[in-house]
């Protein structure tokens, strides 16, 4: 972990508990809302490549940046929360 991230882990102040069952509210409340957005886009818009930045500039596809970027690292993040918490 570089320096930086190492300092915001240490000087961050812990989330507290009660915290806990707003932040799974809002979880879920944008999941559902970024899982509509996506269902909005059209095979075209999906077929649009563009230069991507986190792909080192290459062309990509909307449709690989929402599956990888937005799905597969969502997936990413829980696998690590569920595993935080011990399920």
């Amino acid at each position: 972990m570089g320096g930086g991230r190492r300092h915001e882990c240490q000087t961050r102040p812990r989330p507290r508990r009660s915290d806990a069952g707003r932040r799974v509210d809002l979880l879920r409340r944008n999941s559902r809302e970024a899982a509509a957005a996506v269902r909005e886009f059209s095979d075209d818009e999906l077929d649009r490549a563009a230069p991507f930045s986190l792909s080192f500039a290459a062309p990509v596809t909307a449709q690989f940046v929402v599956e990888d970027h937005a799905v597969r690292h969502s997936w990413h993040h829980l696998a690590r929360i569920r595993a935080a918490l011990g399920r």
